[in-house]
């Protein structure tokens, strides 16, 4: 097979999916490294090629840009087609790699199945070996392992083991809860309660709380019948859950980084969506909030876990700091997760590496295993010259989450460009905006970045204290280290404005997109992205969106009739009332009332008249009631035949905008290149 990759490289290959449900995860992780490592404008030499494992003899060479798919169903379409190697023409493809990057989350890729096909065939890869992967990664695998001073890693947390043979053996697992497990009663919140979960699988999938025997039998009945071979039934646990990243420093010792807290905020798990969807039922806290001592207990732990196992270059160790002040550690991630806010980035950027700065010293670490110089992968400079850009993110509406994720995301991007030099803003409110450095700006949610910036009089100084002995010992220079921890400083809105020439919007919603600040950019000559202020304003508008729609006259494209409700308004139709035959069950009001109005609204004088009927099942909700909204818009159904487009607007329609809906361009040029009008297409 002929290798594609640039001549004189060194060819790492990103190994990305697996068949577990963590792929989509994966998939998030090759991203990741792909942005991070595959930068341009960097001088660097490396190459890099990618290939997506459906499972161990089923993989697919994919191109970067197939990495951006939006789910694992997005690759399995764009794969229906193509022809996939089995295990030799996976061999033969790889071969002429330099470093194997195994980036695949739960089996096949945390198991050692992949780690010994690759060790079998001559190939280095990063993180552990077969041998460590398979003790390491089973729930309870590393049970009986103990620190040096006898202590078992886990506790000796009680724990039944239950197979598929044994599903309906309750009497047995009875007995378990009535002996084995009343010995962590002490450290439980509720004696009764039990958590089952897969053996072998990750990202908390499947992991449920029941309370007793046979709540347990039927929940491995569950996961049985999904595919899981063995099941885990252990005592729920009290206290606060952590997490930490251990990284093999340059001496080849152990080094675990600044543990992440978990609080969560509502009652449940952890779950799957918790760890992955932001929300503030989480927080997560970088250090933990435990004492010094806490703290230095748990890297120990984890640095001597790390040594037990037989680990290499880097893994992630999760546990639990009891009520008593015990440390334990329930669960073991060979390959943890490198998404763009992972707990890896978190702590790393605690201690001052950058995303790439990170990869960087893992591809290192795993290269020093195997006598191999490493790639040189330079650090794009962010000043020199650049044009600075304000990236501000947050917000306050609903879709805060989803900028702050966004805002980010670009400006991870623009530290790569050749021409920008950017820095992160965060708006925790409408008149509070922080300048943010790299190291907190990775938070789930604009509340913990909010929460980091507003407590760093407290924050930075032992962030300073906790952070410079891990650099010493993994052997970091300043040369290591591109995620400087300046101070956050806080500023109001007019005073942002006053201070940045160029700002790139990566608000949602609100203010960020209704033209309220796009107006205050261009009075103020900020250069800036997207819409001005007319447009912006018509779009967050629905009801004046359609209504501009159909303005436009263009035969076969229409909007939807809609009817401008208040809340008020509303309220008193929401109300449930009694229905006969319903068993006395509250339904809501049928909103006839408003489906006359959308009637009305959709035969305006001119037009050919419209007929809606049969519409009193038809409901109208307002949504997220917190939300800053100030009406709901009903749309009523399309009418087929209605072509007529007379009537005039009661709509207010700026001059400019006017002349965007006739199709000139208003004055000043678009984008990021200055002030503008008010193109629309």
């Amino acid at each position: 097979m002929v290798w594609s990759g640039v001549m004189g490289k060194f060819c790492l290959a990103v190994l990305c999916g697996g068949p577990s449900g963590e792929r989509g995860i994966s998939l998030n992780s090759a991203r990741s490294v792909c942005d991070h490592l595959d930068a341009a404008g960097a001088d660097d030499e490396v190459s890099i090629r990618y290939l997506y494992l459906r499972d161990l003899d089923e993989a697919y060479p994919i191109e970067r840009a197939q990495l951006y798919s939006n789910t694992p169903l997005d690759f399995d379409f764009a794969l229906a087609s193509s022809s996939p190697l089995d295990g030799e023409g996976q061999r033969a493809w790889l071969a002429g790699v330099d470093l194997v990057v195994p980036v695949i989350h739960g089996r096949t890729g945390e198991d050692g199945q992949i780690q010994r096909r690759l060790a079998g065939w001559g190939l280095p890869f990063w993180g552990s070996d077969a041998a460590a992967c398979a003790r390491a990664y089973p729930k309870h695998g590393a049970d009986g392992v103990r620190a040096p001073d006898g202590t078992p890693f886990d506790g000796g947390l009680p724990w039944a083991l239950l197979r598929p043979d044994q599903a309906n053996d309750a009497s047995a697992l009875r007995t378990w809860v009535e002996t084995e497990r009343t010995r962590a009663t002490p450290d439980s919140d509720d004696p009764t309660a039990l958590v089952v979960k897969p053996r072998h699988g990750g990202s908390s999938l499947g992991v449920q709380i029941v309370h007793g025997a046979d709540e347990a039998l039927a929940a491995a009945a569950g996961l049985f019948a999904q595919g899981h071979d063995e099941v885990v039934v252990e005592p729920r646990l009290k206290g606060s859950e952590f997490t930490v990243l251990v990284l093999e420093g340059r001496d080849g010792s152990p080094v675990a980084l600044l543990p992440t807290e978990v609080e969560l905020r509502e009652t449940g798990l952890f779950s799957y969506q918790r760890k992955y969807l932001a929300s503030e039922a989480v927080a997560l806290h970088t250090p933990a909030r435990f004492d010094d001592a806490t703290v230095a207990l748990i890297q120990r732990r984890a640095e001597e876990m790390f040594t037990a196992l037989a680990l290499r270059h880097f893994a992630r160790l999760d546990g639990w700091r009891l009520p008593s002040g015990e440390v334990i550690f329930t669960d073991i991630n060979p390959i943890s997760g490198m998404e763009q806010n992972s707990f890896l980035f978190q702590q790393t950027s605690r201690i001052g590496l950058s995303h790439r700065d990170t990869l960087r010293y893992m591809i290192e670490r795993a290269c020093a295993s195997y006598g191999l110089t490493p790639p040189r992968l330079g650090e794009v400079e962010t000043t020199g010259g650049k044009l600075p850009v304000a990236v501000l993110g947050g917000g306050v509406t609903a879709e805060r989450e989803v900028s702050l994720l966004s805002a980010t995301n670009v400006w991870m991007k623009l530290r790569a460009s050749s021409r920008y030099a950017p820095s992160f803003f965060l708006m925790a409110s409408e008149d509070e905006i922080w300048s943010v450095p790299y190291g907190l700006c990775l938070g789930h949610t604009v509340a913990e970045v909010a929460s980091s910036c507003r407590n760093w009089p407290t924050l930075g100084p032992r962030l300073t204290a906790l952070a410079a002995p891990l650099r010493r010992r993994l052997g970091l220079g300043d040369g290591d280290l591109h995620a400087a921890m300046t101070p956050p400083e806080r500023s109001t809105r007019a005073a942002f404005l006053a201070a940045h020439e160029r700002v790139f919007l990566g608000l949602h919603g609100g203010i960020g997109e209704d033209g309220r600040l796009q107006a205050e950019l261009e009075a103020a000559g900020v250069r800036h992205n997207g819409s001005g202020p007319a447009a912006s304003a018509l779009c967050m508008d629905k009801a004046a969106t359609g209504e501009a729609i159909r303005r436009l006259g263009v035969d076969g494209l229409g909007s939807l009739t809609k009817v401008v409700v208040p809340l008020a308004e509303l309220e008193e139709e929401r109300r449930p009332h009694q229905v006969s035959g319903s068993g006395g069950r509250p339904h809501p009001q049928p909103l006839s009332s408003f489906v006359e109005r959308g009637a009305l609204a959709a035969s305006g004088e001119g037009r050919e008249s419209l007929t809606v009927g049969g519409r009193e099942s038809l409901t109208v909700s307002t949504g997220d009631r917190e939300a800053p909204a100030s009406r709901v818009d009903w749309e009523a159904p399309p009418v087929s035949g209605v072509r007529t487009r007379a009537g005039s607007s009661a709509l207010p329609l700026s001059t400019e905008l006017e002349r965007g809906l006739g199709g000139e361009a208003g004055p000043g040029g678009q984008g990021a290149s200055g002030p503008h009008g008010e193109p629309v297409s």
